[in-house]
C-alpha cells in the first residue's frame, strides 16, 4: 500500500540532500568572488619608460662654507640654504690637568769593604820549671835553685794566607798485594770537563771495572808510570772501556805526564 505524501517517510531523503546543496552554495559563492576581485584588481600593461639623456639634467653643486664666507655681501645668495653639519663640540675639562713630577733618576753605588782577615794569636811559650839541684858545699845542706836556662820564642805564624798552597801528591807507599795495569785517561779541568760535585780539584779519580773490587769508594791507591807516582782517592767510577783501568783528575795526571798526552799507560797498586 502506498505511503501517503507528507508523512516521516518520505521526508527523510530530503533531509540527506539539504546539506549537499548548502556546501554547493558556499563554493559557487567563493569562485564567483575570487573572479570579481580578479577582474577589479586587474590593469593594461603599462608601456616601457623611455631613456632619459643625460645632457638634459643640470648638476647642482652645494657652496662650501668657506666660498659662501668669501663671496662678497652683494653677490647672489642661493635659493636653498645650505645646513653646515659641525662636529659635536668637546666639552672643557672639568679641572687643569695636574703637571707630571720631574722625576730624577739617581744610581747609587753601593762599595761593599772586603772583609779583613782576622790574625791568628800567636801562641805564648811557657818555661818549664827547672829541676832543683842540692848544694855540694857547706854544712847546713839546703838546696839552692839552679837559674832556668832563658825560654826560646816560638816563631810567629804568618798573620793570613794570601793563596792556597799548590796540592802536593803525597809519597808513594809500598803496595799491599794487589796490583792492576792498563791506560789512564784524565778529567775534571775548568772549561774542558766536569768534576765530582764534592771534590772540585786535587788528587782524586774515578775507578774502573777492574779497581771497584770490595770497598773500594774512598780507597786510596798508588798510580806509577815510569819512576813516578801517585796517591789518589777513588771517589767516582767510570765506564772505562777496553784496557782502560782509572781516570784521573787533571791535578793527578799532570804529575806523571802533560794533559797533552791524553792517555798514558799506568800500573794501579793497593
Amino acid at each position: 500500500m502506498p505511503k501517503p505524501r507528507g508523512s516521516a517517510g518520505a521526508s527523510a531523503p530530503r533531509a540527506r540532500t539539504v546539506p549537499l546543496r548548502a556546501a554547493a552554495a558556499l563554493l559557487f559563492l567563493a569562485l564567483a568572488t575570487a573572479l570579481g576581485a580578479t577582474v577589479a584588481v586587474g590593469r593594461a600593461p603599462v608601456a616601457p619608460v623611455a631613456r632619459v639623456d643625460p645632457a638634459l639634467l643640470t648638476r647642482v653643486v652645494a657652496p662650501s662654507p668657506a666660498h659662501l664666507a668669501a663671496s662678497p655681501a652683494g653677490s647672489a645668495t642661493p635659493s636653498a640654504a645650505v645646513a653646515v653639519v659641525l662636529d659635536f663640540p668637546q666639552d672643557p675639562p672639568s679641572f687643569a690637568p695636574r703637571p707630571e713630577p720631574e722625576v730624577t733618576q739617581s744610581v747609587e753605588v753601593i762599595v761593599v769593604a772586603t772583609p779583613t782577615p782576622t790574625p791568628r794569636p800567636t801562641p805564648t811559650p811557657t818555661a818549664r820549671p827547672q829541676p832543683l839541684a842540692r848544694s855540694t858545699g857547706g854544712s847546713t845542706g839546703a838546696a839552692s835553685a839552679v837559674d832556668p836556662a832563658p825560654p826560646t820564642a816560638a816563631p810567629a805564624r804568618e798573620a793570613s794566607r794570601t793563596a792556597a798552597p799548590a796540592p802536593q801528591p803525597p809519597p808513594p807507599q809500598p803496595a799491599t798485594g794487589n796490583s792492576v795495569s792498563g791506560i789512564s785517561s784524565w778529567y775534571c779541568q775548568a772549561g774542558v770537563s766536569a768534576c765530582h760535585h764534592a771534590y772540585p780539584g786535587g788528587m782524586y779519580a774515578a775507578a774502573g771495572p777492574a779497581l771497584r773490587v770490595g770497598d773500594w769508594r774512598g780507597r786510596t791507591v798508588t798510580v806509577c808510570r815510569g819512576g813516578s807516582c801517585v796517591r789518589v782517592k777513588l771517589v767516582d767510577w767510570c765506564q772505562c772501556y777496553g784496557s782502560r783501568v782509572i781516570d784521573l783528575y787533571s791535578d793527578a795526571f799532570r804529575q806523571l805526564a802533560p794533559l797533552s798526552s791524553g792517555t798514558i799507560s799506568v800500573t794501579v797498586t793497593w
